[in-house]
């Protein structure tokens, strides 16, 4: 149905040809890159069943930070929030547990509050969203780097001191 073939137009622009219309490629490009950036999931976990008998889900990937809030069966609310809006991320810590609090510069709704997460995985999901926020502000590319590598300097940049 949708077929996409490369054509030349007669004024020398390279396009895409889609169903209905024309796109050039450097946003055809562009869109492909940002698809994978946002595939390349850097870190998932969830809360602690059965101190949520719904466990909410938090997946890092190269663009955003979304939150998976559980409810009900098959029913949930996803929120995503690049790494340029979010304001602050705090944890609490207990001795097994941790409680994580993502705040969005808009504070739109109130704060994304997660629960009963284990408390090594809250630990190191604070360091990696507070490494991408500084590497997001510095406009640095990430997506080249290899995970473990990316991994590793994103955790060493989010560490607080």
């Amino acid at each position: 149905m949708f077929s996409k073939s490369k054509v030349k137009l007669y004024n020398g622009s390279d396009t895409k040809r889609t169903a209905s219309r024309e796109v050039p490629l450097s946003q055809s490009n562009q869109l492909d890159r940002l698809a994978r950036k946002s595939a390349r999931v850097l870190m998932e976990f969830k809360s602690t069943f059965p101190f949520t008998l719904f466990p909410d889900e938090i997946i890092v990937d190269e663009t955003k930070v979304s939150i998976h809030t559980h409810y009900f069966f098959a029913t949930k609310q996803v929120r995503s929030v690049e790494f340029k809006d979010i304001f602050n991320v705090t944890i609490q810590q207990g001795v097994v547990f941790a409680n994580m609090t993502i705040a969005d510069r808009f504070f739109s709704q109130e704060p994304i509050n997660t629960p009963y997460l284990k408390k090594n995985d809250a630990i190191k999901a604070r360091r990696l969203i507070q490494g991408l926020i500084l590497a997001s502000k510095e406009g640095i590319k990430i997506h080249d780097l290899p995970y473990d590598e990316l991994m590793q300097k994103l955790e060493r940049i989010g560490k607080s001191r």
